[in-house]
């Protein structure tokens, strides 16, 4: 109301003002006219103002402001008197602004105030798909204009006239806006989530391939590895039924073990290949960014599915003959401390023979576990890089995002998963090295110096080479055993405990 009080007031005085320089002479026929000129860039000008705030779901705040202005330029020289008539854009040229345009202007202005406009828009537009504005009747019309402004998958048609005003294809940019969409529609993280299941997709292709190429480049050292473990390896049927009844529930333990771990992993695995049918929020395997095309899409699925179909078969082989070789070494071992303790005990007049082919033998399985090494040195260094990367990645996902407990749940499960995986080739490498370690200390706890000097020359060699340990090592980098895998997880709390005193400041 006091507003318009002093509108009125002030029009009623200019009128004023100029009734009293516009001065009349009834005396005369001749009208004198005065007019009042102002100095240049003088203006008249009123201004009112408003702005509301409205607080919305996921810490996010809508702000609506208005400003109402009315400006009058004063004259400055005798030609404002008369001034030509300008007509609007949209009289004159049927104007009307496109969609994209409009995601260029907003580009623009934010990279003038220094921040990265296409991002900053992708963003916006991700965080509208994941919690849309207009999502009852009730909602007001600015939140269904906002809701309509930021979901680009109602246009797809982007205006190529201004493929060069941004120094990019139109074409990508949307894109890229649709990818955002579908991003924020599924519900994933606007954040990071791209990039973290861009990372899992790419660890998990390179693991299948890197495991391919294992099985090809070293094809004929697995095929001599297996050769000799099947045709020189001692029989364990000709030793003591003792022996032979705990060493025959070794490999049954060891069998029933990998045929679970083998049909478990495989159905998960290709229950996986399902979720495309049940999910269409996942068209595909792994986390993919392809242009809208049906056809392109169809053919990277086709390929993925082909991956997986050829890469875990691949993946579990490499996995379960390494299981197999450990537990085959090991044993070997073990037959052959016996063997040397029995001849030392017995003392008998073919001891050094046996002895002799003890040491002999003790050089072959040497000779299989620096073979193995070779083989198996780039996938543990893999594995290890891959359970610290992974399972810090899912830590920060829980954390940073505030997952639900499901998440929670399936990240966990995740972290668990990577550490089993790391676990199946640390743990049988560190049995390894303390059953060759372990035959220097079983030969020299029995009375070997009691024998004939030549048996001891032939023991003495053989407790020499054992107390040199060999470990498995990941590209001659680091040793691979127990104390590497707890590495990795102290490494993995630390992560944890310095993300989490972070978040909490």
């Amino acid at each position: 109301m006091n507003v318009s009080k002093f509108s009125a007031t002030a029009s009623i005085l200019l009128v004023a003002i100029l009734t009293i320089v516009h001065g009349n002479n009834d005396g005369h026929k001749i009208q004198k006219r005065y007019t009042l000129l102002y100095p240049r860039n003088t203006f008249f000008q009123f201004s009112i103002g408003w702005a509301m705030r409205t607080m919305l779901r996921n810490k996010r705040q809508f702000v609506l402001d208005s400003v109402y202005q009315q400006r009058y330029d004063l004259p400055t020289n005798l030609s404002d008197f008369s001034m030509p008539t300008y007509y609007t854009r949209s009289i004159l040229d049927n104007y009307d602004i496109t969609r994209e345009t409009l995601y260029v202007y907003i580009m623009n202005t934010l990279d003038n105030l220094e921040l990265d406009g296409e991002q900053c828009l992708l963003r916006a537009v991700c965080d509208v798909a994941h919690t849309p504005f207009h999502t009852k009747k009730k909602n007001s019309i600015l939140e269904k204009i906002a809701q309509f402004i930021f979901t680009p998958s109602t246009y797809y048609n982007f205006d190529e006239e201004l493929q060069e005003e941004r120094g990019v294809s139109n074409q990508t940019l949307g894109e890229n806006l649709l990818y955002a969409y579908e991003i924020g529609r599924q519900k994933k993280n606007c954040e990071g989530d791209m990039f973290i299941k861009a990372l899992q997709s790419l660890i998990a292709v390179t693991h299948m391939l890197l495991k391919y190429l294992i099985l090809i480049y070293y094809k004929h050292g697995l095929t001599m590895l297996l050769h000799d473990s099947t045709r020189k390896f001692w029989n364990y049927r000709k030793f003591p039924q003792q022996i032979k009844t705990r060493i025959e529930k070794i490999h049954q333990a060891v069998k029933y073990s990998q045929i679970t771990i083998l049909i478990v992993s495989l159905i998960v695995a290709y229950v996986y290949f399902l979720r495309p049918i049940f999910d269409v929020d996942y068209f595909f395997l792994l986390e993919t960014r392809v242009p809208v095309s049906y056809p392109m899409s169809a053919i990277l699925l086709w390929a993925q599915f082909y991956c997986f179909c050829i890469g875990i078969p691949i993946t579990f082989s490499c996995d379960l003959i390494y299981l197999a070789l450990c537990v085959h070494v090991v044993l070997q071992m073990r037959l052959l401390k016996y063997k040397i303790k029995e001849s030392l005990k017995n003392g008998r007049d073919n001891s050094g023979k046996v002895l002799a082919g003890c040491v002999h033998y003790h050089q072959f399985l040497e000779s299989i576990f620096s073979r193995m090494k070779q083989v198996y040195s780039i996938t543990l260094l893999f594995h290890y890089f891959v359970t610290l990367i992974s399972t810090c990645s899912d830590l920060y996902e829980v954390l940073v995002w505030n997952a639900d407990l499901t998440n929670t749940l399936i990240k966990f499960s995740s972290v668990v998963i990577f550490f089993a995986q790391f676990g199946y080739y640390t743990f049988p490498a560190e049995q390894v090295t303390f059953e060759f370690a372990d035959l220097s200390d079983a030969v020299y706890l029995t009375k070997w110096y009691k024998n004939r000097l030549k048996f001891q020359k032939i023991v003495l060699f053989v407790m020499l080479r054992s107390q040199r340990l060999e470990y498995f090592t990941g590209a001659d980098l680091m040793n691979i055993s127990v104390d590497t895998f707890g590495s990795v997880f102290k490494k993995t709390i630390s992560f944890y405990a310095v993300l989490r005193n972070l978040l909490n400041k």
